[in-house]
């Protein structure tokens, strides 16, 4: 909030940081504005910042790709003179800072942060570089992604061992307090997945179908049930050595056949290529009944219908963000 007369005001982000405002003389970050919300905090003193935080994001938006072109080849130093940049000095939730040294057993650096889309479910990622050069990432929210972090700590651990084709980030910790919950994971390094919906994804999305979460059988529906990651989409998979890595697993549930799919196509259509939300539900679910035949039983609108209702219990964000 700022204060009327003063050029330094104060931001406090989900009780998790608190950002004071200053000149640019002062302050240990840089806080890099994507329209009127903080997407990045870099830290002034992290000469290798670009290697450290955004080599390994993901770009699949030309005002992205654009982005990262131009911080690549821009000292740290040099950022403060880019459009929409402010100085800024960071407090961090005591409770994460005890959290972080109880936790991890290395000598570490809180370094940059990843702020994620403004709403009820926001997040914010901490980016950790231990001495020897390693990062981890602390995944951070209010009481309002509590549960969300609990399936998602829930699903590594059932996942490991399973067998699966995929593999999934390695979960260091999980901390649920009153006032902040977290995942802690290490780096996921990779190529991005393709935007295309393929026979690879397609092979993806089968095996998460068949993960059987306590045994659990829908019966006597309407249509057929399967366990779906639940934001299944190009920006929350990699490849490393031939083997895909699937992450971000916090929506994870039991959906109608199929959602995932949607959601997939639907995601690309509708934030990458800026298609309307009703066009790209119309050719998520066109795609959908190519790879499952069983869902030619249902009519068009009828799938639609279920994707949207599913996606509104589910997210309840602002789907407007940059990838």
């Amino acid at each position: 909030m700022k204060l009327k007369g003063e050029s330094i005001y104060r931001m406090n982000l989900l009780n998790i940081i608190n950002i004071k405002f200053e000149d640019f003389n002062s302050g240990t970050h840089y806080a890099l504005f994507n329209g009127s919300q903080i997407k990045y905090l870099i830290d002034k003193n992290d000469k290798n910042f670009y290697k450290n935080l955004l080599v390994n994001q993901n770009s699949y938006s030309f005002k992205h790709k654009l982005f990262k072109i131009i911080i690549k080849c821009m000292p740290v130093n040099l950022i403060r003179f880019l459009p929409n940049v402010k100085c800024c000095s960071i407090e961090i939730n005591e409770n994460l800072k005890t959290n972080i040294k109880e936790n991890l057993n290395k000598a570490n650096k809180i370094s940059n942060y990843i702020l994620g889309t403004k709403g009820p479910h926001q997040k914010i990622v901490i980016q950790i570089i231990t001495e020897s050069g390693e990062k981890i990432y602390i995944k951070a929210g209010n009481e309002n992604v509590k549960e969300l972090l609990l399936m998602e700590s829930y699903v590594y651990g059932y996942l490991k061992g399973l067998g699966c084709i995929f593999s999934t980030p390695n979960l260091l910790f999980t901390e649920i307090n009153e006032d902040i919950s977290l995942n802690a994971l290490d780096e996921v390094v990779g190529e991005e997945a393709p935007l295309e919906f393929n026979n690879d994804i397609f092979t993806l999305y089968n095996d998460i179908s068949k993960i059987n979460l306590n045994n659990l059988r829908l019966e006597n529906l309407e249509i057929e049930f399967e366990f779906s990651h639940g934001d299944f989409a190009p920006w929350n998979i990699k490849r490393n050595k031939g083997k895909y890595i699937i992450y971000d697993w916090e929506y994870a549930g039991i959906r109608f056949r199929g959602y995932d799919i949607i959601h997939y196509v639907t995601q690309v259509e509708n934030l990458i290529r800026k298609s309307s939300l009703e066009l790209s539900i119309r050719k998520g679910v066109q795609v959908a009944k190519q790879y499952v035949p069983y869902l030619v039983n249902f009519e068009d609108q009828y799938l639609r219908n279920l994707y949207i209702v599913e996606r509104n219990k589910t997210y309840m964000v602002n789907d407007n963000e940059d990838k």
